[in-house]
């Protein structure tokens, strides 16, 4: 049999298993998924901050790993309007969970915290999309530079670490600490088998 001539749907999966996926954290965020590629995370943590402290999203100083490391809340930097008061999730429901430690512009460690547990993916090359000018201009999110499509679900929003980490250090380079820089830029508390113990893997 001919490669002409096998069935479509053998062809489509050939492709699929040769086609090159990159690994990604990905989370919920106000009904909207994002990602951040898991060469830029420094380190997945639980945490439990109350929503409370950080009420402006940020900066502030919280503990992580004896000592203390400059974190934003995340939400309130993606999303430029605040939720209508409807929609304001109750202060029990609120806390941040986990915290995403990516490196600074001048390779320290920053916060990015988030409500929920988020898991780690591996997405096809041809998936990838750049954001659709129109959605831009209505500047319901901030700081995405590309998608990933999912068909008929709604895409997943690749945040773009460099341009908002670019915003966000000169607002608070004063209260990030002396640190070293990383020894392991992309220890994600691995296992001997190199994913993070903390992440549900899970294909898309």
């Amino acid at each position: 049999m001919t490669q002409s001539s096998r069935p479509r749907s053998f062809r489509r999966s050939l492709r699929r298993s040769t086609e090159t996926r990159q690994q990604l954290i990905a989370f919920a965020l106000r009904g909207e998924m994002f990602a951040v590629p898991i060469g830029l995370v420094h380190k997945v943590v639980a945490v439990n901050i109350p929503s409370g402290s950080l009420e402006d999203g940020g900066p502030r100083l919280v503990p992580y790993v004896e000592r203390q490391i400059a974190a934003i809340r995340l939400s309130q930097w993606l999303f430029p309007l605040a939720l209508p008061a409807t929609e304001v999730p109750s202060q029990s429901s609120s806390s941040d969970s986990h915290m995403l430690v990516v490196q600074s512009p001048n390779h320290e460690l920053v916060g990015l915290l988030i409500a929920n547990q988020p898991s780690l993916i591996r997405v096809s090359t041809s998936a990838f999309a750049p954001i659709p000018a129109t959605f831009l201009q209505r500047g319901q999110i901030r700081y995405v530079g590309a998608m990933v499509n999912r068909g008929e679900q709604s895409p997943i929003f690749l945040i773009s670490i460099g341009e908002l980490m670019g915003e966000l250090y000169p607002q608070f380079q004063a209260e990030l600490p002396s640190q070293d820089p990383p020894r392991q830029p992309h220890a994600l508390g691995a296992s001997s088998t190199g994913y993070p113990k903390l992440l549900p893997e899970r294909p898309i």
